[in-house]
């Protein structure tokens, strides 16, 4: 499927001249996993600014990432990895997880409410967080590997799936809209479709890339599903994916009032990342909410 991502395929790291200025102990520290791609940001949360930026390749296996070289990274990078943070994060970008409302959640029975929703996959544990603005507990699966690594590295850490900071972001930007609004998510392996109506979240699911159609396919069933007209409903695109890509032309093409988001105006790009599409990192550079 040409997804239209072109950023994913090559690494960056973008940083703002300022940022030795700062003590690391006053800056939060965010990484978002995608499969065998890692991006890190620097949040500076008194003028809400990321001050840097960097996506790594790390060229390995979901579940079996190298210790070694992931070692190496936190040691290499610019972002200073190795010192001391405000706060640390992690954001899994992945289709396996679930919520569970408070009321009903039993935190031993999390591998059953997974199971019920997802398949998991080996060598992954199962990780739960309370996400209070939703009222429920996010469960979700992650490799352990990868988990025993960040645990050893950073003496706090936070866990949670991509929709926890990509809900709260959106709702933030549209919780006075009445009418259905749908937005579609692209990464570099999946893409989410989010619904919401009348300011309540109706739907968030994720999928993996595979062609053209099945992008189409899942799109219009799941909209026919909420009996929500594609030729009619506000659709939102963002996330990893070019103007005139296959995506954004079928987008076009069959859902007519189809636009790009605008940037979180929760936050701004330090002067070094303002190159940076408004729309591509969307739910990464969102995560600071969730802290």
């Amino acid at each position: 499927m040409e997804a239209g991502v072109s950023n994913s395929e090559k690494e960056i790291q973008i940083v703002d001249k300022r940022l030795v200025n700062y003590a690391t102990e006053s800056l939060q520290l965010h990484f978002e996993v995608e499969n065998n791609l890692m991006k890190v940001h620097i949040f500076e949360p008194k003028e809400k600014e990321i001050l840097a930026f960097q996506l790594v390749d790390l060229s390995t296996d979901y579940f079996e990432f190298d210790a070694q070289k992931l070692s190496d990274f936190f040691k290499t990078s610019p972002l200073k990895l190795e010192s001391n943070f405000q706060k640390v994060s992690l954001s899994l970008i992945t289709s396996q997880f679930t919520l569970v409302p408070n009321a009903l959640f039993i935190k031993e029975k999390a591998t059953d409410y997974l199971l019920a929703a997802s398949s998991i996959s080996e060598g992954s544990v199962i990780l739960t967080k309370e996400i209070n603005f939703l009222n429920a507990f996010a469960v979700f699966a992650m490799p352990s590997t990868l988990k025993e690594i960040l645990d050893k590295q950073f003496t706090t850490i936070e866990y949670f799936p991509h929709a926890a900071p990509t809900y709260l972001s959106l709702y933030n930007l549209f919780k006075t809209e009445k009418e259905p609004v749908v937005f579609v998510n692209i990464h570099s392996q999946h893409y989410d479709i989010i619904v919401f109506e009348d300011s309540q979240l109706k739907l968030f699911t994720v999928h993996p890339i595979l062609t053209t159609e099945d992008f189409l396919y899942y799109s219009f069933y799941t909209l026919e599903q909420l009996k929500i007209n594609a030729g009619t409903a506000a659709v939102y695109l963002m996330g990893e994916v070019e103007k005139n890509s296959a995506i954004h032309e079928i987008l076009i093409k069959y859902f007519k009032k189809s636009s790009w988001i605008l940037k979180s105006s929760q936050y701004k790009l330090g002067y070094e990342l303002n190159d940076i599409n408004p729309y591509f990192y969307f739910s990464h550079f969102s995560q600071y909410l969730c802290v």
